[in-house]
């Protein structure tokens, strides 16, 4: 199976390849520490923020891309 972002190997348990996959994990651990320091900051006001950080970088960029189309996706279904 490839990647849902790029045409790499998707890990065994899971729908990204391993750098996708990073990505995810660290977007994730990422927001616990920002929402002590934002207080409660949402996780979509926190993928906003980061995305519009210069020093984010790509993999991270299009995880949230990924994450963004997938709460509409939510919101629609």
């Amino acid at each position: 199976m490839q990647c849902k972002l790029c045409r790499r190997e998707a890990e065994k348990d899971g729908d990204l390849c391993r750098y996708h996959s990073a990505a995810r994990d660290a977007l994730k651990r990422g927001h616990e520490g920002w929402k002590q320091a934002y207080s409660g900051l949402s996780w979509r006001d926190y993928l906003n923020r980061v995305k519009a950080l210069d020093e984010t970088g790509q993999w991270i960029k299009e995880v949230i891309t990924l994450e963004e189309a997938s709460s509409v996706d939510k919101k629609l279904g």
